[in-house]
């Protein structure tokens, strides 16, 4: 089947929910949206992405694992054939939770980190974040997951 886009990629904005209050958001993230999509919404949505060919697909936020079903819309993508990829500030990860990011079928998680621990936190506007972030990329590569580091250059 020809299509008439060459999607390769797409980010899926599960949730506004974030336990972060950073001074650069662009979501305006915080407390979740009144009328987020539910999973099945999202299902579709990725079915209908995977028939326009995508291949790749990004759990983003606020804070995506904050959304109660993204296992469920990470297991639907990867049933279709995509890479998944979580976009996380790394808040609440530990090692079980790693896991089960593992498990559901996940490929990459980027955590983001914005500099040192001082910088980070004033950014992310929450104490330890830096810590907790740090805590998440080690739990994530215990688990067998490939992390990357997401970071902004500013003032």
């Amino acid at each position: 089947m020809k299509h008439l886009i060459n999607l390769y990629t797409a980010g899926l904005e599960l949730t506004l929910a974030c336990p972060c209050n950073c001074e650069t958001c662009g979501s305006n993230a915080g407390k979740k949206r009144e009328n987020e999509l539910t999973v099945d919404e999202w299902k579709l949505i990725v079915r209908e992405l995977s028939k326009l060919g995508c291949k790749r697909i990004g759990l983003l936020g606020g804070e995506p694992l904050l959304y109660k079903e993204w296992a469920t819309v990470a297991v639907e993508s990867a049933a279709v054939g995509m890479a998944v990829e979580i976009i996380t500030s790394g808040i609440g990860i530990d090692r079980t939770l790693a896991k089960t990011i593992y498990d559901v079928g996940v490929n990459s998680v980027t955590v983001s980190i914005d500099g040192t621990e001082e910088i980070h936190d004033k950014q992310r506007r929450i104490p330890h974040g830096y810590q907790q972030a740090i805590n998440a990329v080690r739990y994530l590569d215990e688990a067998g997951l490939k992390v990357g580091i997401n970071t902004q250059v500013n003032q």
